[in-house]
Order: C-alpha cells, then sequence, then structure tokens
C-alpha cells in the first residue's frame, strides 16, 4: 500500500482514499458555492469521496469516473 494512501482495499480497483480527496473534499464541503448548480466530472475517482461530497452540496451533475488499465510489457 502506498505511504500516503488513508485507507486502501488493494484488491478493489479503485477502493483507496488518498489525502488529497480528504481534503479536496473538506474544501467542497466548506465552500458547497463552488459546486452548487454546476456540472462536476472527476476523473481517476478512486472511492469517489469529492464526487459524493460534492453531489451533497448542491452540484446540478457529476460523473465520476475510474479505469485500471493494464499495460502488456511483454
Amino acid at each position: 500500500m502506498p505511504r500516503d494512501t488513508v485507507f486502501a482495499f488493494p484488491s478493489l480497483p479503485g477502493a483507496s482514499l488518498y489525502p488529497s480527496a480528504v481534503v479536496m473534499a473538506a474544501y467542497i464541503d466548506s465552500h458547497p458555492e463552488l459546486v452548487e448548480g454546476k456540472v462536476c466530472v472527476e476523473l481517476g475517482a478512486g472511492a469517489g469521496l469529492t464526487a459524493i461530497v460534492a453531489a451533497l452540496a448542491g452540484r446540478w451533475y457529476s460523473t465520476v469516473t475510474h479505469t485500471v488499465c493494464e499495460v502488456d510489457k511483454g
């Protein structure tokens, strides 16, 4: 598990919560006017914490994505 991971399930892709997500979620929670009535897109969302907080803060629409890509090194 990476040192900067707050919470992770290594066997579940996208199930990691990083400190930056916690900080961004707290900021959106403190300043809901930033997302109120807006379209929000979160790319590489992991667990999607910031998108969830944005949804609760009154965003108009949100899209959340997280893709796990494997590179063929052969």
